[in-house]
């Protein structure tokens, strides 16, 4: 929960989405409200028995939705404060865990450098673990260093140990209890070369839980390989743990450590140099994942400084995966862009991120940082980004029916991006008007703006927006009755994502094109697009919107009174949902059992 730590704690409407991702809640039927959401937790857990650990806990308070529905399950919470609120309203049983007994301790040092070596100097291992203050965290640290200076003495380490202590409590103003660990911790560092140093105070500017070797390269202004052999160094004598192949993370104590040298070693400049170059790589890698998923969505002029290492993204897979591993640095990254007042990186960290966060419906992190865009793009007056953060926040308020907010933001981002001579901006708010007021119940208005939208995109040669745009139009004279114009529309929207490649808005093309159809009693051929639309979704592996389009197949087969395809239909989609563990597996079985 990184309850403490230089990072903000993790806010507990992230871990319940985080735990129902993981108990196999699709992503778009998690509730945006916190109520909402936390009632959906306790149902799911209800019936089951699991043991829940939450860790690094800050306070009962940012706990407190996670405690499951259900007697059957355990949970424990680990905190360095008592949780005293816990044991009182929940009936929490608190356990107090006490440094390491003496002989436990040297028993630890034993299993690192050797029974042989710590029974031949017993007295010296004990007053090491003394030096440790008995924590398992400095143990293991110094430990390590002890395996890999075999031929000094253990009477000599704790000489040096004990020296460093001397050093610091003449250095401090207080008694500072941590000072034990704050000791080995110093001496480790002093032992380190300078470059070394420089990369583990590198450490301390990275706001996330975890980290790439690429962005500590950032930060220190070092190529990745160069940035991986110093951290490859530092998991050597445990001042970071390696967790798979270039890429690390470290006690929230020596990242609290590793922040502390950078204050008194570094001047502020530099430190607001590194941190810029940290938050430049994260908006040049997720920009070139945003190319890979998404390329026709909004390209922004990027911030751009000293030549960074970024990742080359294969297929859009391979950079959904990147943004999922990255998620919570990317909105770290957003903080500290704040707090260290890089507000142009600010808005535009966000505004790349878009569509990852509408994508896997990551709908707290889509609105939140599309508000700080806003925020960051009006304190330094910058027209561009106001217009991207305010086209994005149109599009999160409109999928969350908040029309008049929704609306309010179109029209500036519309009124802006005409002034600045922005046609994607403008063409895409304009078009969320008339979503709007088609989802206001006012088709006829929402044509209108469609029809705009529509050239302005093609006055702009944005092929895309104009399919788009089709798209729309056709959606607008369904409601209207002109199903000849709205297949006309639908078809001249399918050409034109065929003709640029743009299979992922085919695919959503032809499911509108069927529901056109099937509203003009054409059957065979709204069959005939979910049948292609199937097939798109399989290839880009989204099983969730193939289930969704066999089962609106199924839907059609028994229209079309071809009752044995439907049930094969629903059939594949049940075997998707039940694999997914989706709920609207319920709904499709009991479709079959009227099947018979």
């Amino acid at each position: 929960m990184q309850g403490y730590g230089p990072g903000a704690p993790r806010s507990e409407g992230h871990a319940l989405s985080a735990f129902l991702r993981a108990l196999n809640i699709p992503p778009d039927l998690i509730p945006v409200d916190a109520d909402e959401r936390t009632a959906l937790y306790r149902s799911v857990t209800s019936q089951r028995r699991l043991m829940i650990v939450l860790d690094n806990v800050a306070s009962a308070r940012q706990v407190r939705r996670l405690l499951p529905g259900s007697g059957g399950c355990l949970v424990v919470v680990t905190s360095r404060t008592s949780l005293s609120d816990m044991v009182a309203r929940e009936g929490a049983t608190r356990v107090t865990l006490d440094v390491l007994p003496l002989d436990a301790a040297v028993q630890l040092l034993a299993e690192v450098i050797g029974d042989d070596r710590v029974e031949a100097e017993d007295a010296a291992a004990r007053q090491i673990a003394e030096h440790c203050g008995c924590l398992p965290l400095a143990l293991r640290v110094v430990a390590e260093r002890a395996a890999r200076r075999p031929h000094l003495s253990l009477a000599e380490l704790a000489g040096e140990l004990g020296r460093e202590q001397d050093r610091l409590q003449a250095l401090a103003a207080h008694e500072d209890e941590s000072g034990n660990i704050r000791a080995v911790f110093s001496w480790s560092y002093r032992a380190l070369p300078a470059e070394r140093q420089r990369v583990f105070r590198a450490i301390g500017l990275h706001a996330g839980p975890e980290f790439s070797s690429a962005v500590i390269g950032a930060l220190a202004g070092l190529a990745s390989a160069q940035a991986d052999d110093h951290l490859q160094e530092l998991a050597r004598v445990h001042l970071v743990e390696e967790i798979s192949i270039r890429r690390y993370r470290t006690h929230d104590l020596l990242r609290e450590y590793a922040l502390e040298r950078g204050l008194h070693e570094d001047r502020q400049r530099a430190r607001t140099h590194a941190v810029r170059r940290g938050l430049q790589w994260y908006l040049l890698a997720s920009d070139d994942a945003r190319q890979a998923i998404l390329p026709y969505s909004q390209a922004l002029p990027l911030v751009r400084g000293d030549d960074h290492e970024v990742f080359s993204f294969s297929d859009a897979q391979s950079a959904m995966d990147w943004y999922e591993l990255e998620r919570a640095n990317i909105l770290a990254a957003l903080r500290q862009a704040m707090d260290f007042g890089q507000f142009d990186i600010a808005w535009r960290l966000p505004v790349v991120c878009d569509g990852f966060f509408e994508l896997h419906s990551y709908w707290d992190d889509w609105r939140s940082s599309h508000e700080t865009a806003l925020s960051a793009a009006l304190t330094i007056s910058d027209s561009l980004g106001e217009a991207s953060a305010r086209r994005c926040l149109g599009d999160s308020s409109w999928e969350f029916d908040e029309f008049a907010s929704a609306l309010s933001h179109y029209e500036r981002a519309a009124e802006i991006a005409e002034d600045i001579r922005d046609p994607w901006i403008e063409g895409f708010a304009v078009r969320g008007m008339g979503l709007v007021k088609m989802d206001t119940g006012q088709p006829q208005q929402a044509m209108s703006y469609f029809e705009r939208a529509r050239q302005v995109f093609e006055s702009a040669g944005n092929s895309r927006g104009t399919g788009m745009a089709l798209l729309s139009l056709g959606g607008s004279r369904k409601a209207l009755g002109d199903l000849a114009g709205a297949v006309r529309d639908c078809e001249s929207a399918l050409l034109v994502f065929r003709e640029i490649g743009d299979r992922w808005s085919l695919a959503w093309g032809l499911l509108s094109l069927s529901d056109v159809h099937v509203e003009a009693a054409d059957l065979e051929s709204a069959i005939f697009r979910l049948d292609e639309a199937v097939a798109i979704f399989r290839d880009f592996g989204d099983r969730q919107s193939e289930a969704t389009c066999l089962a609106n197949e199924a839907r059609v087969l028994r229209l079309n009174s071809d009752m044995p395809a439907a049930r094969d239909r629903l059939s594949a989609a049940l075997d998707i949902y039940e694999a997914l563990g989706d709920p609207r597996a319920v709904d499709v079985r009991a479709q079959l059992s009227e099947l018979g």
